[in-house]
């Protein structure tokens, strides 16, 4: 373990944050933490190797720790995602400590959509400002990139999030297929 989280991040992740930080002005950064590199789907687009998979991912401390640094630097904005952000046990954790120690930050995940409804009516009631759902198309083009049968669950989590509409963002990757 490194003493403080600029050495870490300069071993670990190749990154000086003093350099990064010289003449950035943080207003309107969204930082996007990584917190997942496990997911339950291979999409055919998928810009992260679905084969390989960091089994070091950070632990909650060093999370806390980075959000902690980015805050001084002036971050009011945080957004988490992964390869499926829904799997990584820590993620509402670490959304509602940035909601009670930073109550001026805005906060957001974005999910393939296959997690437990429960899970986003959790973070949609109290804890975050937006759940960003991965869609890829009408259905025969979503279950194509993604897995045979994925948009029906998606489709169905989204309408059951109907309460919280305001909430809900969709993106996608415009592909050819």
């Amino acid at each position: 373990m490194h003493n403080d989280l600029d050495t870490y991040l300069r071993d670990r992740l190749y990154v000086n944050l003093e350099e990064m930080v010289r003449n950035i002005s943080f207003k309107h950064v969204v930082v996007d933490l990584f917190v997942s590199d496990r997911c339950n789907l291979r999409c055919r687009h998928c810009y992260f190797s679905p084969f390989t998979t960091k089994e070091d991912s950070l632990s909650y401390e060093e999370w806390i720790a980075t959000i902690d640094l980015f805050y001084k630097l002036g971050v009011r904005h945080f957004h988490l995602s992964g390869k499926e952000s829904s799997l990584c046990e820590d993620t509402t954790k670490i959304l509602r400590y940035i909601r009670q120690v930073y109550p001026d930050c805005y906060t957001g995940i974005v999910t393939n959509g296959t997690g437990a409804i429960e899970y986003y009516q959790t973070l949609l009631s109290n804890i975050v400002d937006y759940v960003e759902f991965s869609v890829d198309g009408l259905e025969d083009i979503h279950n194509y990139i993604r897995r045979k049968d994925v948009y029906q669950t998606v489709y169905s989590n989204i309408k059951n999030l109907q309460e919280y509409s305001h909430k809900l963002n969709l993106t996608t990757c415009v592909n050819q297929w």
